[in-house]
């Protein structure tokens, strides 16, 4: 003979113990979301960040301006000091490239740098490997600045001097210095 199983009686909803509130509870989830996706998956585990289609159009722009305005004070220099070659406006052309690359980069490629859980590879013009970071050799940190985009410097274990990178093409900065573990410095000051 079957054991005799008491029916479960259904408690009215009055009498249910209260539950917190939708508006009070934390959601941890992310829900998908209708923006596109500047994080790419690669096969071996790391991710690839993308650069933003929206600075790598408007950063050459303000890196030309930077450079009409740096270019008309050479010229003022040149001339009073007569020296009015055009070698040099090829030197102070090439100089001006170098300086500003991690401006204009994002017009010759889409990858802005990949992520794997032992190194880091950050690209530059043409996509060609800029930096190597072995995460065991490196510290990583970051500070604010008025653009809105925090800079990520990198100190190598055997170098006196930090590594600066510029995040302001990454489309997807956030998550980019959330997985690398970048900390935050207050001027001197680390948090």
């Amino acid at each position: 003979m079957p054991k005799h199983v008491p029916k479960q009686s259904r408690q009215p909803h009055y009498k249910k113990a209260n539950r917190a509130h939708r508006d009070t509870s934390v959601v941890w989830v992310e829900l998908p979301s209708k923006k596109p996706r500047y994080v790419q998956p690669l096969p071996n585990g790391g991710r690839r960040y993308l650069t933003s289609p929206v600075g790598a159009i408007v950063m050459p722009f303000a890196m030309l301006a930077a450079g009409g305005i740096f270019a008309a004070a050479y010229y003022v220099v040149i001339t009073l000091l007569g020296l009015s070659h055009w070698f040099l406006w090829v030197i102070f052309s090439l100089f001006w490239l170098w300086l500003t690359e991690s401006w204009w980069f994002g017009l010759t490629t889409r990858t802005f740098t990949d992520v794997y859980h032992d190194k880091i590879l950050i690209y530059g013009a043409f996509g060609c490997k800029k930096y190597v970071f072995w995460r065991l050799q490196c510290q990583f940190y970051y500070r604010q600045n008025n653009r809105g985009t925090p800079a990520l410097w990198v100190k190598r274990a055997k170098h006196r001097l930090p590594i600066r990178v510029d995040n302001t093409l990454c489309a997807d900065w956030e998550d980019f210095l959330c997985e690398v573990g970048a900390r935050e410095i207050f001027g001197n000051w680390l948090r």
